[in-house]
């Protein structure tokens, strides 16, 4: 099968995933009532897992004490073995980055990053690729991008380093997901932990020097 009809039927399956179970009393009870496993607790936003078995891994989101509960996403697994992950990349305010990684099959599965606003339930997504399993995709494996770092602010704006065949991108993502890349390099001059962000005043470090960008 073509890397192109690979990713195509992969993103099909992505879009097939299950339907929310039943949750609709629990959300009504509030923040603090809901049940589910704390993947973060914070003053202004908690993010709450919930599984299904060995097949569905949700996120729920909210406002501490008593604020509605919101869906911000969940991971698949169509192998059963429960191999998803919900993963709480950063947040600020009542903003949270979370990854999503699923898994389509035994040959590969999906990772998507998506930025929710508690408050709202309101979420966009900065991240998206395909993983591949065995020698057969390595090909495809290299196409794709991995996600280094995110910094994130109260304001729903992020900074991100993204590598695609050793180039890093050092990218701003506005509160509606629009993208705006700040910077290029080969992969070894951009350190990920070097990114910050504070309010709208983003830094990391190329080459040895510290760049700066207002977001």
């Amino acid at each position: 099968m073509a890397v192109a009809t690979v990713a195509t039927a992969l993103f099909a399956i992505a879009l097939l995933a299950a339907p929310l179970p039943s949750t609709a009393a629990g959300r009504r009870a509030g923040c603090n009532a809901f049940r589910g496993k704390r993947l973060l607790r914070g003053r202004l936003v908690a993010v709450i897992e919930r599984t299904e078995g060995e097949r569905r891994e949700y996120a729920f989101i909210c406002v501490p004490p008593a604020g509605r509960v919101h869906v911000a996403g969940w991971a698949f697994d169509e192998t059963a073995l429960s191999l998803y992950t919900v993963k709480v990349l950063g947040s600020a305010g009542t903003w949270v980055a979370i990854q999503f990684g699923s898994q389509v099959d035994f040959h590969g599965g999906e990772e998507v990053g998506k930025m929710c606003n508690a408050r709202n339930g309101r979420c966009y997504r900065f991240f998206h690729a395909f993983t591949y399993g065995g020698s057969e995709f390595e090909e495809a494996a290299a196409e794709q991008p991995t996600l280094g770092r995110v910094a994130v602010n109260s304001f729903g704006e992020m900074l991100l380093a993204e590598t695609t065949k050793s180039t890093t991108n050092v990218l701003s993502v506005g509160p509606q997901g629009a993208e705006r890349l700040l910077d290029s390099s080969p992969e070894a001059s951009i350190p990920p932990a070097s990114l910050k962000l504070v309010g709208h005043e983003a830094s990391w470090i190329d080459g040895g020097k510290v760049r700066r960008a207002r977001i």
